[in-house]
């Protein structure tokens, strides 16, 4: 059973009793993560970097990244038993439901950090994310959206859920693998010591606000890092954080434990708003109470009438005492009514106006840190109404931004490398390809009309008068190949390579057929445009990379907008992926949406490609890279036999 700590106390026992860990004692006080019940010694000197060990004392940033990332994703695969892909890039690390790791690399921009530092972190961030793969039940999240119905209130409901379960599933890992948690630590040292550790700048902002805003910065400390709590956040917070220390204490033992907790936290501070409402009615009634006086002063009698005949007082008195009385008793009411609804709020009331206090620049800013130091694992479950999703249709998403690609002179020289290795595979594939979008020709023999076959006139003689000879053409109409490259982080090395090699065979395949138009695109937290509609410079694909996240689905949208902005003809989009996009729903409707407007999409995984049979209907997987060619080869000449019909035919 918790101890309420909560009544008022000797200030430096608040203090101590505040910044104790709340989780007993079981975390490291200097970096406040759980190592487990034996804990770890240190082998590494003073301020040495854990990674230091891992990463070869590199020190070009993009070889770091990647380095590091090639680590995470090798302790992800110890951590997880399902398949789980990593990729690197932008400022927020996230977990989708999807099986897939986005890890932010903002922080290698941060010039106090050494590189091997900042390797930690990434692996920190890996580790954590991975810790809700394993632990958290991302389910639970509809019973906070049946609870509030106001977009704000949600918002930080959902932010308050994912700092505490950030810290229980940090503490499972360390439990389960103390060998992870050095890494945690330098992440959460990072992030919460740098981050949070200043109070908020309010004063020039509303008191409520103040309050608002305060609690939820020393509520972040208080859970996830005590050490950043100073002197002043314990003395001038300490009813409310003694609170959130009852309510988590014990700590929640599972993500529907953390649920119950988040509400009542959100209750704490609906109890803000609604002690900072009563006063300003209390000032209101009173200021009211205050005029009325005033008022009814004003219409008394003068002490002349009071002189008068009191015969005409008497007869006066009755009607003048019932009106009063009147008034009297309805003022009565105003005020008993008043004051009841002072001390019964609406929970309508108090959410309106705690929504428009969370809207406030100075509250907005503490939950814009909440933000930046947690996971978004389930941003796309929150929404019911799809705000989340791509619309259905060919709408393309603004989400990413296009990237005309251009060559160079080593872009060159790097492409007639790739031609060289796949020359030998240009000739068949050109005769597949030719087979099916070339126009044909037909001689038919034993014709009445037509072309006379002079080696069949001795026929004549004999009465056979089919000695002609019929000339047929075969007409089929253009069509258009659509190459989209996964470059997220996870597709490097010999991975990157088989997309180049892709690339540049079906690049040279089709670039003397007239009847083929050609556009290839490639994806990751950006849109490379590299080809469109048979423009742009081949070389570039020379420049095919592995960065940033995978959304096949959007850029899927994206690409077939372009192909559209051209031509309405058929089109074959081959999606090479490695098989784990952010989010698969995604995919699956942007696949049937472009299938009803002419397209057949074909998905290619690469290597370990775990999703791809999944979420294409029509796949291949290419374990062995070196029959890459060959297997696209056939890819592209049974695709074509269902997408290319004949437009003519003539005998």
């Amino acid at each position: 059973m918790a101890v309420n700590i909560s009544k008022v106390i000797p200030t430096n026992t608040q203090i101590e009793l505040l910044r104790s860990d709340l989780l007993t004692g079981r975390r490291d006080i200097n970096t406040f993560v759980h190592k487990g019940e034996v804990g770890l010694c240190r082998v590494m000197d003073k301020d040495e970097s854990y990674s230091s060990y891992l990463t070869g004392g590199m020190r070009s940033v993009p070889h770091l990244i990647n380095n590091a990332r090639t680590i995470a994703q090798k302790i992800v695969d110890s951590m997880c038993n399902i398949p789980v892909k990593v990729t690197v890039g932008n400022s927020t690390s996230f977990t989708t439901k999807e099986r897939h790791i986005n890890v932010a690399t903002d922080y290698f921009d941060d010039n106090d950090l050494s590189t091997n530092q900042k390797t930690d972190i990434l692996i920190g961030l890996s580790i954590h994310e991975a810790s809700h793969v394993n632990n958290s039940d991302l389910s639970v999240e509809k019973d906070l959206r049946s609870t509030y119905n106001k977009e704000q209130i949600l918002h930080l409901a959902m932010n308050i859920w994912n700092i505490i379960e950030d810290e229980r599933i940090e503490m499972i890992t360390g439990e389960d693998r103390p060998g992870y948690a050095d890494f945690l630590g330098e992440t959460k040292k990072y992030y919460f010591d740098k981050k949070v550790k200043e109070r908020p700048q309010v004063e020039n902002s509303p008191e409520t606000e103040q309050k608002v805003a305060v609690f939820i910065n020393d509520l972040i400390k208080l859970i996830r890092f005590p050490a950043a709590l100073s002197d002043e956040d314990i003395i001038n917070d300490y009813e409310l954080l003694a609170k959130a220390k009852d309510i988590l204490t014990p700590f929640p033992a599972s993500s529907n434990d953390v649920i119950k907790a988040t509400v009542k936290i959100i209750d704490l501070i609906r109890d803000i708003i609604e002690e900072e409402m009563k006063k300003q009615q209390e000032q209101n009634n009173q200021t009211n109470s205050s005029q009325q006086g005033q008022n009814q002063s004003s219409q008394g009698q003068s002490p002349s009438s009071q002189t008068n005949d009191k015969q005409n007082q008497h007869e006066g008195s009755s009607s003048e005492n019932s009106e009063e009385q009147k008034q009297s008793q309805s003022t009565g009411k105003q005020d008993n009514k008043t004051k009841s609804s002072s001390n019964n709020l609406s929970k309508e009331a108090v959410d309106n106006l705690l929504s428009q206090v969370l809207d406030s620049k100075a509250v907005k800013k503490e939950i814009s840190k909440m933000d930046s130091l947690q996971t978004k694992e389930n941003a796309q479950q929150l929404s019911d109404n799809g705000s989340y999703h791509v619309a259905n249709g060919l709408e393309a998403p603004d989400n990413l931004k296009e990237v005309k690609v251009y060559s160079n002179t080593l872009d060159k020289e790097r492409y007639f490398i790739f031609k060289k290795q796949i020359q030998k595979h240009i000739p068949a594939l050109k005769k597949a390809m030719r087979l099916q979008t070339i126009d044909k020709e037909y001689n038919i023999e034993g014709q009445q009309t037509g072309k006379i076959n002079s080696h069949k006139l001795s026929h004549v003689a004999a009465g056979n008068y089919n000695i002609f000879t019929r000339i047929g053409e075969e007409r089929y109409d253009a069509s258009n190949v659509c190459l989209l490259i996964d470059e997220s982080g996870s597709m490097d090395g010999k991975k990157n390579d088989a997309a180049i090699l892709t690339a540049v065979l079906i690049q040279e395949t089709l670039q003397t057929n007239p009847k083929t138009i050609l556009s290839v695109f490639g994806y990751s937290n950006q849109f490379y445009n590299y080809i469109e509609a048979n423009k742009g410079a081949k070389e570039s694909l020379a420049k095919i990379s592995s960065r940033g996240s995978t959304p096949t689905g959007e850029a899927m949208l994206i690409a077939a907008k372009k192909i559209r902005k051209h031509n309405k003809k058929p089109c074959l989009m081959i999606v090479i992926t490695d098989g784990v996009p952010n989010d698969s729903s995604k995919v699956i409707n942007a696949e049937k949406t472009l299938s009803k407007d002419g397209f057949v999409i074909i998905g290619v995984g690469i290597e370990r490609a775990t999703n791809v049979e999944t979420i294409f209907k029509n796949s291949i997987v290419l374990n062995d890279l070196s029959e890459l060619a060959t297997n696209i080869g056939k890819l592209i000449k049974q695709n074509l036999k269902l997408l290319i019909k004949p437009i003519s035919n003539t005998f």
